[in-house]
């Protein structure tokens, strides 16, 4: 008994060492967790009667406890950022005050109202963005007037302003490469896609890393947003082995162009890695014994 302590007390030591080296602190714990499954059958199949828990096996119980615990937070993986949250904004309008509340700002090059043919990157916190036109043609940007906040809508910051494609063929469009996010992760997208001085039904469809996420989205820009989820979607997809996204907008229908980026949210979702599976399991059991 006294070694296992010794060993479990080990273990917390190297767990809380584990930014420096967490492959050895997953050996510990995974040592750990076969020890306490040990005991647990050992206590409740190989004892008839059931006896009573020692005061050493009381104590190695709340020791594992609190490792099982830490693991929680220390195997659960850390994204490179929290959300990536990007307002397209117009050049002749850059004021901050143009930008939504916990957006960041992404401006085209060069001068108002002239098109963009080269893809342009901005930077934001070690993860890039590069927004393009899907063939070399022309991309530009807008701010308009409406639609206004009231009621149930209060994004006007985000709808009123936007980057276009050019064209009214299915090779037309966006393309937003988000670069060096966690790798083979998932995420969770939101598209903001609106115009008011599109005033008819405008058609596009979008792909996410080769895959079809959202089949014929459209608005009509005489249709005012009535609430904060009008002229949005949100798709899930997964990151490479490099971190990147391509997502890829293209015209499907309408008199002219159809593929309008207004701002785009980016979050990675955590997923439970083997570590913190058995600690929950760990704790599980332990929940098992007191039966």
């Amino acid at each position: 008994m006294l070694a296992t302590r010794q060993l479990a007390s080990s273990a917390v030591d190297i767990c809380r060492c584990a930014i420096i080296n967490r492959n050895t602190a997953q050996l510990f714990l995974d040592l750990l967790l076969v020890i306490a499954a040990k005991q647990c059958y050992d206590h409740n199949l190989m004892n008839s009667p059931p006896r009573a828990m020692t005061a050493h096996e009381l104590q190695l119980e709340n020791l594992m406890k609190r490792l099982a615990i830490l693991a929680i937070g220390l195997f659960m993986p850390v994204p490179l950022f929290g959300q990536l949250m990007i307002d397209i904004d117009d050049r002749g309008a850059a004021d901050a005050a143009n930008t939504a509340a916990g957006f960041q700002q992404f401006l085209l090059d060069g001068n108002e109202n002239d098109d963009n043919t080269a893809p342009v990157t901005r930077s934001f916190g070690g993860v890039d963005v590069t927004i393009s036109h899907s063939n070399g043609g022309g991309f530009g940007d807008r701010r308009r007037s409406e639609p206004t906040d009231g009621g149930a809508f209060s994004d006007q910051e985000l709808l009123r302003d936007f980057t276009f494609a050019r064209g009214t063929t299915t090779d037309d469009g966006l393309n937003i490469l988000i670069e060096s996010l966690s790798p083979n992760t998932d995420h969770t997208v939101k598209i903001w896609s609106f115009d008011d001085g599109s005033n008819s039904l405008r058609t596009s469809d979008w792909t996410a890393n080769g895959v079809l996420v959202v089949d014929d989205y459209s608005f009509d820009g005489t249709i005012l947003p009535a609430d904060n989820a009008a002229n949005s979607f949100e798709f899930m997809t997964t990151s490479d082995a490099n971190g990147d996204i391509l997502i890829e907008g293209r015209y499907a229908a309408g008199d002219c162009c159809s593929v309008f980026l207004n701002a785009f949210s980016v979050q990675a979702v955590p997923e439970p890695t083997s570590g913190l599976l058995a600690a929950f399991g760990f704790i599980g059991l332990l929940g098992l014994r007191r039966r």
